[in-house]
């Protein structure tokens, strides 16, 4: 299966609302509209967008919102909002990384590697068929339990962590993959002899591009899907353009964008 996980980027001005941010955040049960339910405690307020929803529940939802001073970058997840004007949901661990959009900006929000919420996303405009080929690496996730390696070290540079669970015995998404390469951090890659193969069973633009980008770039690891399929970190938007320019859902279980993907 093939998914794409939303990454949310903001740039907000001094004429966005002062928004109340509540430390909270999870990924399993309670599930659905209970992610809106405030049960955590106020963290503070940052300007935020007053008519943005994110309601994705379950999702990985990292997040970043650039300040009035175009310089600083706030970055979290798994980030909700779920009616205009009301405060907005996250878990605040991630300010330690409140990094200058002109550092290097490599850790971030990620949970499952504290790796950017902002870098390697594929971004608005990207995949559409007029447009260039991109050229940056893309943030990837797959399945923990089934292929990130189950050993230590968990992660790879230039991750610093891996999930909490992945040596937990009694977690149901402990790491159980073999390969000591497959772990939060790691970049992949298509090696030159596939790539040549794979160029011809490509049916769209949209993989034409994404295969050039693993290729030439590569794809790294950032956070566990929670259940068997492979996902790419899309801007948030992004779906709904794919959507309008080749007639099918980004994530639609076959087809030729699908066929692509499994190539």
């Amino acid at each position: 299966n093939f998914h794409g996980d939303n990454d949310y980027f903001f740039s907000v001005t001094h004429n966005d609302p002062l928004t109340p941010w509540y430390n909270q955040g999870w990924w399993g049960k309670p599930e659905g509209s209970a992610h809106c339910e405030i049960k955590g405690k106020l963290a503070g307020y940052t300007r935020f967008p007053h008519d943005q929803l994110v309601t994705e529940f379950g999702h990985n939802n990292a997040a970043a919102i650039l300040q009035p001073d175009n310089k600083t970058l706030i970055q979290m997840q798994p980030l909700y909002r779920c009616k205009p004007g009301s405060a907005f949901l996250a878990q605040i661990w991630a300010l330690k990384y409140n990094t200058s959009v002109f550092s290097g900006g490599a850790l971030g929000a990620h949970g499952g590697s504290h790796l950017s919420a902002i870098g390697g996303t594929i971004r608005l405009g990207e995949l559409n068929k007029t447009t260039p080929q991109f050229h940056h690496a893309v943030k990837l996730e797959l399945f923990a339990h089934e292929y990130y390696y189950k050993g230590k070290p968990c992660y790879h540079w230039p991750a610093t962590t891996c999930d909490g669970y992945h040596n937990n015995p009694h977690s149901r998404l402990r790491y159980g993959g073999n390969n000591p390469h497959i772990t939060p951090g790691a970049l992949l890659s298509i090696p030159p002899t596939q790539y040549d193969q794979l160029k011809t069973k490509m049916n769209t633009i949209a993989g034409q591009k994404l295969l050039f980008a693993l290729r030439f770039y590569g794809g790294y690891l950032v956070d566990d899907t929670a259940t068997n399929r492979g996902t790419v970190c899309l801007e948030y938007g992004l779906q709904q353009e794919f959507q309008q320019e080749y007639g099918y859902p980004f994530d639609r279980h076959g087809g030729p964008f699908y066929d692509d993907c499994l190539a």
